[in-house]
């Protein structure tokens, strides 16, 4: 299984780094513009995690890499094992990035004259229980796409899963809140909920930690059954 992370982080290293840098700029456009450090730290969270599992995943199709792969010595369910670690080393790496630049600025705007200050800009203007919460849960975020996605990326391959994983999460969605609607489950808790969660995620305490810690730790869950469903479905594919 190493060996498939090395070769995938290897594959990608010009790109991610040229992508890193586009990011880093974006976010920082995003800063200046909405003046919110949240919303510049989710970009670089959620930015480069989402472009590498398309991009390796492009990169499989390409030369017949993915067939010539299977003829070294490493086997079917390193290689989807490895990809879905890959991809979360990323994500992991992307949050330091994301915490390192919003400490970055926060001391940038912490040399500015008084009447250049930005609070909202700062560690200090939005808590740092609120900080590490917007990172926990757009990684929790972009490993529930990557969880779902994946599984047909392994069984047809890129191009062909890009068209069905679609179709399909439409379907369970669509399905799923008729499920809801049907069972009354809206009317009678949805609206008590909403204004819970609103209270979870827009303030800095126990609760909202708490929170944070259970979604990540719930998109970790579902991460680890979509890996073992990959290497099923990568098991039985033909090339």
């Amino acid at each position: 299984m190493k060996a498939m992370i090395a070769s995938d982080l290897v594959t990608m290293k010009n790109s991610m780094a040229q992508l890193v840098v586009v990011c880093l700029v974006v976010a920082a456009a995003m800063a200046v513009m909405t003046k919110n450090l949240l919303v510049c730290m989710s970009a670089l969270c959620a930015m480069v995690p989402f472009m590498y599992l398309f991009t390796i995943s492009a990169y499989d199709e390409m030369n017949g890499w993915e067939r010539f792969r299977l003829t070294l010595p490493i086997s079917r369910s390193q290689v989807v094992f490895g990809r879905y670690v890959g991809l979360l080393i990323v994500e992991v790496l992307c949050d330091v990035l994301a915490l390192a630049f919003a400490g970055l600025i926060t001391v940038v705007i912490g040399a500015l004259p008084a009447s250049m200050q930005m609070p909202e800009l700062t560690f200090q203007g939005n808590g740092p229980g609120l900080v590490f919460g917007v990172c926990l849960r757009v990684s929790a975020l972009i490993l529930f796409v990557a969880a779902l996605s994946l599984p047909f990326f392994m069984r047809y391959g890129m191009t062909k899963g890009t068209r069905l994983a679609p179709i399909v999460l439409i379907l369970l969605f669509s399905f799923g809140l008729w499920a809801v609607s049907e069972s009354g489950f809206m009317n009678a808790v949805l609206p008590g909920a909403w204004e819970t969660l609103q209270q979870l995620f827009s303030h800095e305490d126990a609760s909202s930690w708490v929170a944070s810690m259970i979604i990540i730790g719930v998109a970790l869950g579902v991460y680890a059954v979509s890996a073992a469903i990959s290497a099923k479905l990568y098991q039985r594919r033909q090339f």
